[in-house]
């Protein structure tokens, strides 16, 4: 795969992550590309080496803040019914089959 790799710009060891890796940012060439990381990445979940490895797209401000609103909805449907499985999908939060 054809990519440059930049590192987040920190001086030292940043207060927020400390010790830790940092993120790091992967351009890539063509979005053919990117869509193909995306679609692959939870296959590092798998492995003991990568399952502490995550990705996810570049995303706008107002994407970041449409998908945090998301993601608090996911987690008070969660918080309401536990016995149900529910996955972000979309621009919606639904119920997914559990899989027992």
């Amino acid at each position: 795969i054809q990519c440059r790799l930049a590192r987040i710009q920190s001086s030292g060891i940043n207060a927020e992550y400390g010790q830790t890796a940092r993120p790091v940012k992967v351009v890539l060439r063509n979005r053919d590309t990117q869509t193909a990381i995306l679609r692959k990445k939870s296959c590092l979940k798998g492995t003991e080496k990568f399952s502490k490895v995550f990705i996810s797209p570049d995303r706008t401000l107002e994407e970041r803040n449409e998908r945090k609103k998301l993601v608090d909805r996911l987690k008070d449907m969660i918080k309401k019914s536990p016995d149900k499985h529910y996955a972000i999908r979309g621009k919606d939060v639904v119920e997914v089959p559990s899989d027992t």
